[in-house]
């Protein structure tokens, strides 16, 4: 018999899947909210924005080493929230640690009334920045945690 997984597991493999909708091959990424650790609000991908060519049509638009073509996976799921619309505690499960733009896209929202209380991130990203990232989450009082390399749904008991 195949054990359940957990909550934050199975929100990790939805943004594992969503990430698979992305269209900047640079890096596939997906970002999925979850509101009282049960119910997925929002979802995103690294993509353009609605509208406008996305990189696996015309190309990358590179800028400083970076697309800026595409949109990143939080700053998609993120701008598809209601902000006047009472939410209860959000948690956000990313396939990869946010990079320092997300990290201030995930602030923004907090500022503006989404009580995000947790990011979840599956891989790492740009370590160097990392502490500095993680001090400025923490700071707004959010907590990062990074779920465990596994998240096959295989469940020590």
């Amino acid at each position: 018999m195949m054990a359940r997984i957990s909550r934050d597991g199975m929100y990790m493999k939805v943004a594992e899947a969503v990430a698979l909708r992305g269209t900047c091959d640079r890096a596939y990424v997906g970002a999925v909210l979850v509101e009282d650790g049960k119910n997925i609000i929002a979802m995103g991908y690294n993509g353009a924005q609605s509208g406008e060519p996305h990189c696996d049509e015309v190309g990358h638009l590179m800028v400083n080493g970076h697309c800026t073509r595409a949109r990143h996976a939080e700053e998609n799921c993120l701008s598809k929230i209601d902000l006047f619309t009472t939410h209860g505690y959000l948690t956000l499960y990313v396939t990869h640690y946010p990079c320092m733009k997300c990290v201030h896209e995930i602030l923004r929202a907090r500022m503006n009334g989404l009580d995000i209380i947790r990011v979840v991130y599956g891989k790492p990203y740009r370590s160097d920045e990392a502490p500095v990232r993680e001090a400025l989450l923490k700071g707004a009082g959010i907590v990062i945690e990074r779920l465990g390399e596994a998240v096959d749904g295989d469940k020590k008991s």
